[in-house]
């Protein structure tokens, strides 16, 4: 599967899926990532990208020296799921 990549002029997170993208948009402001939704196309749901992509943007994150609001409802469950990434949290 191809390897996710960051878009700045979104900005978002993009895993290609053949014809269509799984992706993470959000928005930056200072030392802010603000995750506003988490997508996945209907066809490529419970095959655990939204997670794989969440776990991505979580490493991004803390490599940039980032803190994470995560206004999506699917990113807020992601945090609670993973006790051990809510540092991350602003």
């Amino acid at each position: 599967m191809t390897d996710i990549t960051f878009d700045p002029d979104g900005p978002r997170y993009v895993l290609p899926l053949g014809d269509e993208e799984a992706e993470v948009t959000l928005s930056l402001t200072g030392a802010v990532m603000t995750i506003r939704r988490v997508f996945v196309p209907p066809a490529h749901e419970g095959q655990g990208l939204a997670a794989r992509l969440m776990a991505h943007v979580a490493g991004d994150a803390r490599d940039r020296g980032l803190k994470i609001v995560p206004v999506c409802s699917y990113a807020a469950a992601w945090f609670r799921r993973h006790p051990d990434q809510r540092g991350l949290l602003a």
